[in-house]
């Protein structure tokens, strides 16, 4: 949180992935480093996260219809929409 506070988004996502490492299914830190990844205009970590984490959920709940939450699905449809990367 304090690294996100600083707007040092390299920094808050280094502290997030090492979270999501030992629990890569806290949808809480998967829209942060989400949101640190659009603040930097990089589309494709926003992507590749949410597609991460759709992979954890199955795998740890054995589910192969498992998605994630409507809140993170929200984030992750607002910062892929046309125009979100705009400076």
């Amino acid at each position: 949180k304090l690294a996100t506070d600083r707007r040092d988004p390299t920094l808050a996502i280094s502290f997030h992935e090492a979270i999501l490492n030992r629990d890569p299914l806290d949808e809480e830190v998967v829209r942060e480093v989400m949101r640190c990844y659009a603040s930097m205009g990089n589309i494709n970590a926003v992507k590749l996260t949410y597609k991460r984490l759709i992979a954890s959920l199955r795998r740890e709940l054995q589910d192969d219809k498992a998605v994630p939450m409507r809140e993170t699905t929200t984030v992750f449809m607002e910062l892929t929409k046309q125009g979100a990367f705009a400076r």
